[in-house]
């Protein structure tokens, strides 16, 4: 019986990260152009190697800013409260969701630099597996404080604290930048 209800809420968890990408296939659609506009806006910020890490924050930011907008204007929070499912499932399929988003910008951001070596043009650098751990733990970071803050005051009251989440981190990152490089 137990076995059963783990796999039940592993196949809630897989039906909520569905809903996810499905609902926001518009926003999803989107990331490959930021990523190809990304540098060109912000080459004059950040270096090569920090580029990567300053867009996965950035397209973390949009995707789940996005994606709890959605959420509220469309009160996917009061259909998901009558379900028999449980608000820790819905909150890490989103999570996953994210995780599993900043995967295939990896994959693009890679496929981008190969294509730059190829072209002998170095507008994407190649990212070493320090710039993916990186942008994976600013990223994950970014959400341990964003989505608790949507969760309690709602989208639009939170948007202050998606916006200093947004800063902070990007002044973290460049902090550590700034002292790593000093080393």
């Amino acid at each position: 019986k137990k076995r059963a209800e783990e796999r039940g809420k592993g196949m809630l968890l897989i039906q909520t990260m569905k809903k996810d990408f499905l609902a926001y296939r518009k926003t999803l659609l989107w990331i490959p152009f930021y990523i190809l506009a990304f540098p060109a806006f912000f080459t004059w910020i950040a270096d090569d190697s920090s580029l990567f890490v300053m867009m996965s924050i950035m397209c973390t930011y949009l995707w789940i800013g996005s994606v709890l907008a959605y959420d509220e204007k469309y009160k996917a929070e009061s259909i998901t409260g009558i379900l028999p499912v449980e608000r820790s499932t819905v909150l890490l399929g989103k999570i996953v969701a994210m995780d599993l988003v900043l995967l295939g910008i990896t994959g693009i951001y890679i496929l981008l630099s190969l294509l730059n070596s190829a072209l002998a043009v170095q507008i994407y650098a190649f990212p070493t597996f320090g710039h993916f751990s990186a942008g994976a733990l600013f990223s994950s970071l970014m959400l341990l404080v964003i989505m608790p803050a949507c969760y309690k005051w709602g989208y639009q009251k939170s948007r202050i604290v998606m916006i200093l989440a947004l800063v902070l981190f990007f002044m973290l990152f460049s902090g550590s930048l700034a002292y790593f490089n000093a080393l």
